[in-house]
């Protein structure tokens, strides 16, 4: 009797053909990750907001002094 040599490549069972590979989990969208980065956009996006209404108030408040000056300056003239 001859002994039969064991194949170098191992042979695969239909059974072992029909097992899924292993993946990575599942992305879930609504992670703890992901609704924390969601919350600090939304807090980041409302403080540009307020600093650019800030910048927009500042900005009509010096335009208002200046048309105000320039209408004093303007009466004043024409009071000499």
């Amino acid at each position: 009797m001859e002994e039969q040599a064991a194949p170098a490549t191992p042979t695969v069972d239909q059974a072992d053909r029909q097992v899924s590979p292993a993946t990575l989990p599942r992305f879930k969208p609504f992670s703890v990750l992901g609704s924390t980065m969601d919350a600090k956009l939304k807090v980041r996006s409302a403080r540009l907001q307020l600093e650019a209404q800030e910048k927009e108030l500042v900005r009509k408040a010096d335009y208002d002094l200046r048309l105000q000056v320039s209408k004093l300056e303007t009466e004043a003239e024409r009071e000499d």
